[in-house]
């Protein structure tokens, strides 16, 4: 599917939603079956804003319990409801939006700017909410499992935890260079924050550095834990080209494995069902792939 920018899996892990662009429509949201991701079975199709996004991460992801789906292009915010596919809201920005991410069982998106804010925006009731994170750019957010926790990734390499519900951090990190992607495991112990050439992953309870994963370019630009965290799938070469897979034992730090998933192109994006067995790929290719982790 030329033109597929990002892709999320709703937490049941039965439906797929991606965002693609085209110079003769513009921005679109397409809802599929994911029983196979090579040839999606098509839901829907909702009405995006805007020209090709320069969002980097998760401009398109479900929310609410797969409830809703939110989406955000350069500066505008969108929900929808995610059964009737109506759309609930248009929310223009005052800052240029970078990233955003969604927290599966709560109604909560998290949403950072280009002026190092962070916005709670909850997608039921619309209430917006902003967390300063400091003064570059944030590149990169996640939720805990939980939703009790959301991690943030500055372009300065500077990584903050925070308590959601009291809006303080919790913890303060730091990578070398500049910050790319973050993570945080689903049993809620570990957390991984990426700059181009490596991964560090830190004990969250104390901030104890566990590892760092070195050893193969561009290994920072996508991530995701997978299973209940025991491993770690980050985008980057392999053998056959840029478009890899490499997976990591989460618990040593080992290196563990690669897979050819797209072409030399390279990864644009990866999403995890919310139980973390299933994995969703996107490459510069045009192709989604789904990979079910437990085989």
């Amino acid at each position: 599917m030329p033109g597929v920018q990002w892709v999320s899996i709703n937490p049941g892990g039965e439906q797929l939603v991606f965002r693609s662009w085209a110079r003769d429509r513009g921005q679109v949201i397409r809802i599929a079956s994911q029983k196979d991701a090579s040839a999606p079975e098509l839901l829907g199709a909702l009405e995006a804003e805007g020209s090709e996004t320069s969002v980097e991460s998760s401009s398109v992801v479900f929310t609410g319990s797969g409830q809703f789906i939110a989406s955000a292009t350069t500066s505008t915010l969108q929900r929808w409801d995610a059964r009737t596919r109506v759309e609930l809201e248009r929310l223009r920005m005052a800052g240029m939006i970078r990233c955003l991410a969604g927290q599966p069982k709560t109604n909560l998106v998290a949403v950072g700017t280009t002026a190092g804010q962070v916005h709670l925006w909850d997608v039921k009731t619309g209430e917006l909410a902003a967390l300063k994170h400091g003064v570059s750019e944030v590149r990169a957010l996640a939720f805990s499992s939980n939703g009790r926790n959301l991690a943030s990734l500055s372009l300065d390499g500077v990584v903050k935890v925070w308590n959601v519900d009291q809006g303080s951090v919790t913890q303060t990190l730091k990578v070398n260079g500049i910050g790319c992607q973050v993570a945080l495991s689903p049993d809620g112990r570990r957390i991984a924050a990426s700059n181009p050439d490596a991964v560090r992953v830190w004990n969250l309870a104390d901030g104890r550095l566990l590892h760092v994963l070195k050893g193969n370019r561009l290994m920072g630009a996508r991530m995701a834990f997978l299973g209940n965290g025991e491993a770690l799938v980050t985008g980057g070469e392999h053998p056959q080209g840029n478009g890899g897979l490499l997976i990591w034992n989460a618990h040593s730090g080992e290196f563990a494995g690669w897979i050819a998933a797209h072409d030399d192109k390279g990864l644009r994006g990866l999403s995890t069902s919310e139980d973390g067995a299933s994995l969703v790929t996107v490459g510069y290719d045009g192709n989604i792939r789904l990979w079910n982790w437990s085989n």
